[in-house]
């Protein structure tokens, strides 16, 4: 059994059962993800450190605030590595 991308029960309870505010943020996730899809694209691609952890940072806490576990731990993933040894790292992608 594989793990949801979102946590139904913790999204509920974080937003106290508020199906239209949850259905609000879902909107505001899709309207902001090409944005941030590209800054991430564009940091790599320019080897920017900074850029990447901030876009990086950004989409991080809009995943976490959708109860998004494992899509977080990924980010975080990407934010070390942008930290510790961007140089090496980057080339790999």
């Amino acid at each position: 059994m594989t793990n949801p991308a979102i946590d139904l029960n913790e999204l509920k309870e974080i937003m106290d059962n508020d199906m239209e505010l949850i259905q609000d943020c879902f909107s505001d996730f899709i309207d902001d993800m090409p944005q941030i899809y590209e800054e991430i694209k564009k940091a790599v691609l320019e080897k920017n450190a900074q850029n990447l952890d901030a876009s990086a940072h950004k989409l991080k806490g809009t995943l976490r605030y959708l109860a998004a576990d494992m899509k977080q731990r990924a980010l975080l993933t990407m934010r070390f590595s942008c930290i510790t040894d961007f140089s090496a790292k980057i080339d790999k992608l």
